[in-house]
């Protein structure tokens, strides 16, 4: 249940992320446990849906924050590389539990599934809190005597400063309909596949090659974003771009196996990416001092669309359509997260707001000494630029190579809390970065 993303955010924020994932193995633990001693379908909706759904969302929301505290300049590969996971269990899992169930019967599955679950608690305690995180923590936390009722005015606040970012705002838009499709895809692709004639077993089986193209684009995506040659909101718009004309032109291929077998790899190869990108881009547009409650907003939304999907896709299908109509309305949901995609990297470019709490919060942990180098370092990347009017045309760029320069300066620095001489620095950066700073006159230009 990623819609518990929020809640999930609050204990990152409140705790860290190795209590949440505890928490999230707990509850995946109890939740299929208790699964498979129950014989009502309501209660398994309860214990199967709710309590083990919630241990997933928990764990999953604590993995993606964690790599955004532990990781600057590789958080693309390792996103990459941490998103594998995800693929072989789609690649795997659908043959695995069919073995459980011949083998153990389904009580018995549910029973091995809790025990693989409760592996989260052993991974979790390998998330060390970071010292980036304990500092976090401790500006958030401004003491000891602070109320829940404080605690959720402040967690509130950070939420509606979050989606004052439009960008960060209409990537969630964008989020949203893409899993709203992609679920109703994956609901109605093996029934659509044994309307064409396919057997049951075959149609499974397009999920295996979904997941086995999906594990090879998830490594993709982290190399590429890490080298830093493709902006994330133009990657994440082009993939969906491809997975809307493939669904668009599904039912001109869709009679043979495969012509399902080809849709199936062009949906797992285009639809990985999103995924890895979501921390990176998260991280990239409100900053690694919002990015637990920036993730929990993400996943909530990722799971509304979720939720939001397959009642529609059974909707088309009850009122007489075909399943033709319903991967068309579902290519139309890719098709509008692709465009909103498109406007929140048209916000991203023009404003700086969004990559500026990343700026801050690197400044807010390390030396003044260090702040200072930074602001010279940035002044001379910003002249420069000027000089060779390259500011506005790669801007994004500048601005990456000044985060560069943190993450070095950062690596020899002691991590400590924020003085006054540091948010002089803060306000110095922010004038570097502004896309109103003042241009260099003629003569400053013919002297570069």
């Amino acid at each position: 249940m990623p819609v518990l993303g929020p809640v999930a955010s609050l204990v990152i924020n409140r705790y860290n992320c190795r209590i949440c994932t505890i928490i999230g193995g707990i509850l995946i633990l109890v939740g299929f446990t208790s699964s498979a001693f129950v014989h009502s379908i309501d209660v398994l909706l309860i214990t199967y849906g709710v309590i083990a759904g919630a241990g997933t969302g928990f764990s999953y929301c604590a993995a993606v924050v964690s790599l955004g505290y532990n990781f600057k300049k590789y958080l693309g590969i390792t996103a990459g590389v941490s998103m594998t996971g995800a693929a072989l269990g789609l690649f795997s899992g659908g043959p695995v539990i069919r073995l459980f169930v011949d083998n153990y019967g389904l009580s018995g599955t549910f029973l091995l599934m809790g025990g693989v679950g409760a592996n989260m608690c052993a991974c979790g305690m390998l998330f060390r809190p970071t010292k980036l995180e304990r500092i976090l923590k401790k500006k958030r936390l401004k003491n000891e005597n602070q109320t829940l009722r404080e605690s959720a005015r402040d967690a509130w606040q950070r939420y509606v400063l979050i989606f004052q970012n439009k960008a960060f705002a209409l990537y969630c838009v964008s989020i949203f309909s893409w899993n709203l499709a992609q679920s109703a895809i994956y609901l109605h692709l093996p029934f659509y596949a044994q309307s064409k004639g396919t057997s049951p077993e075959s149609a499974a089986a397009l999920f295996t090659g979904m997941g086995g193209f999906s594990l090879v684009a998830r490594v993709l995506t982290g190399l590429v974003v890490t080298k830093q040659e493709v902006d994330g909101l133009i990657l994440h718009m082009g993939c969906l771009g491809m997975a809307t004309v493939a669904t668009f032109l599904f039912p001109l291929y869709s009679a043979t196996y495969l012509g399902q077998m080809i849709y199936s790899s062009i949906l797992g190869f285009y639809l990985a990416s999103p995924m890895v990108l979501l921390s990176p881009l998260t991280v990239e547009l409100v900053g690694v001092d919002n990015l637990a409650a920036a993730i929990g907003v993400g996943t909530f939304v990722l799971g509304s669309g979720y939720l939001v999907g397959p009642p529609i896709a059974g909707f088309i299908i009850d009122i007489g359509a075909s399943y033709d109509v319903s991967f068309m309305v579902s290519g139309c949901f890719f098709l509008v997260s692709s465009l909103v995609t498109l406007g929140a990297a048209a916000l991203h470019g023009r404003s700086q707001l969004p990559v500026e709490p990343a700026l801050f919060t690197s400044l807010t942990i390390i030396p003044a000494e260090a702040a200072s180098n930074i602001s010279l370092h940035a002044r001379e990347l910003r002249e420069n630029a000027a000089a060779y009017r390259s500011w506005d045309t790669e801007k994004p760029k500048h601005i990456r190579d000044i985060n560069m320069l943190i993450d070095e300066l950062e690596r020899d620095s002691t991590y400590h809390t924020e003085n006054d001489n540091q948010k002089t620095q803060h306000s110095e950066i922010s004038s570097l970065v502004d896309n109103n700073t003042t241009k260099p006159d003629a003569a400053e230009l013919q002297e570069g």
